[in-house]
């Protein structure tokens, strides 16, 4: 059982062009779960409806993540209510994989495939809207170099309010 004891919406600019926006989900024991509400435009409307959503499922004592579908559905009114409903979601599932002792994956299910093929998005930091100017930021490097693409991950820490 997940009990939440707090849910708040936190976001951080990423660039100028670009705001990421998680959910923050702490239980009774101290567990903390986290979900992801990125809508490019919206995220003042993403965190208000987290923050009206947040007191129904307080308090509450969850056996399943599905279970949230009881109390605040799955699609919402609009795309931005739909964000917060699909962070909220993803933050119990990794709560409750977190109590089993597995990893997020392996709660979800046994693997489908043993590669996924990704893509690296030159877009977001690319001012020089022009060929170009997104050719300038592509970098060949890695074992997949002739794709002509350096894929970068970045990680947010986010601090507790």
């Amino acid at each position: 059982m997940v009990k939440p004891v707090d849910i708040a919406p936190l976001s951080a600019r990423v660039s100028d062009k670009t705001v990421w926006t998680f959910i923050r989900l702490e239980t009774d024991d101290g567990r903390v779960g986290w979900g992801e509400a990125t809508l490019p435009g919206c995220t003042a409307q993403v965190h208000a409806h987290v923050r009206r959503l947040a007191p129904a499922m307080i308090g509450r004592n969850w056996s399943l993540p599905t279970d949230v579908i009881d109390v605040v559905g799955t699609c919402g009114n609009d795309v931005p209510e739909a964000a917060a409903i699909s962070a909220i979601d993803q933050a119990l599932w990794d709560v409750m994989a977190q109590v089993r002792g597995e990893a997020l994956a392996k709660a979800l299910g046994d693997p489908q495939r043993a590669t996924i093929g990704l893509y690296a998005n030159i877009n977001r930091g690319t001012d020089d809207r022009s060929p170009a100017g997104f050719a300038a930021r592509c970098v060949p490097t890695g074992p997949h170099a002739a794709m002509g693409v350096h894929v970068t991950v970045i990680a947010i820490a986010a601090a507790a309010h």
